[in-house]
């Protein structure tokens, strides 16, 4: 029967996707353990200031867990982060809406906006020391600033990709602009905007050792500098697989979330 035949065509699809999924992990696997060989093979023929051997590593990793200083500068570091990232956020989105709402901002903003990718954050460094001091303010702000530029652009970019199609209906059925914006637009570049939130957060990431090097207790950053300046290369090699490892598995998490809670734009790519 019809129903039948829609069954297997589903089971099969999803066999065929888990199959493809064992096929992608396992040739990660094998470019981890190829990485992790060339590695040891550098670490033979240089001394451990400049490349320390994996053991040695993870060794530094141990320890740092051991004292807490890993927890420690985790929490900081994300906390700095996730602070920034919100604040981001909660200016972004109102101003990436008026600036596509208000069609003379349109016109004249959106071409200068993409430019903002361009903005050499670290430059600002000394400005925002000079502005806010160098305390926690100025490390948020500095995160603010360096996820902010790429944030905006971005969401403007998640507007233009709803199709005009949809906005014309709503027109078309009597909506204003506001709530054609409101009701359709906002609701349907929601996931893209997550998702970009979560690049926002990797962005965080990137810049957790410049910021952490002024006046910073704790933080990944922070071990970072700190044992780059005492010549511990392998707690500075431990601290930033720390960073790499804790970014790849909240953005993994952070992306089955967005799935789950917009199935309804996620489930036909699934089923395809």
């Amino acid at each position: 029967s019809r129903w039948a035949r829609m069954i297997c065509e589903r089971g099969f699809k999803m066999k065929s996707s888990v199959k493809i999924r064992i096929k992608n992990n396992l040739r990660g696997m094998v470019l981890l353990v190829c990485f992790i060989a060339i590695w040891y093979v550098a670490s033979c023929f240089t001394t451990p200031l400049f490349i320390p051997a994996p053991a040695a590593v993870w060794q530094a990793i141990v320890g740092l867990a051991e004292t807490g200083q890993l927890q420690k500068g985790l929490l900081y570091s994300f906390m700095r982060i996730t602070s920034a990232s919100a604040l981001s956020m909660l200016v972004a989105i109102p101003l990436s809406l008026l600036i596509y709402g208000v069609k003379p901002l349109k016109e004249t903003i959106m071409p200068v906006v993409s430019f903002l990718r361009y903005v050499p954050v670290t430059a600002f460094s000394p400005l925002l020391i000079l502005w806010f001091g160098i305390d926690e303010e100025m490390k948020i702000s500095f995160l603010f600033t360096a996820t902010f530029v790429y944030l905006l652009p971005s969401i403007l970019l998640c507007f233009n990709d709803v199709p005009q199609d949809l906005m014309d209906t709503g027109k078309t059925i009597g909506m204003t602009s506001w709530e054609t914006i409101k009701e359709i637009l906002l609701p349907a570049s929601l996931p893209s905007i997550c998702n970009t939130f979560l690049m926002m957060y990797g962005i965080g990431w990137t810049y957790c050792a410049v910021v952490e090097a002024t006046n910073a207790k704790y933080g990944l950053g922070f071990i970072i500098n700190v044992s780059s300046a005492r010549g511990r290369t392998a707690v500075v090699f431990g601290a930033i697989i720390v960073i790499m490892v804790f970014s790849f598995v909240f953005d993994k998490l952070g992306n089955i979330l967005i799935q789950k809670v917009f199935r309804w734009r996620f489930c036909n790519d699934q089923v395809e």
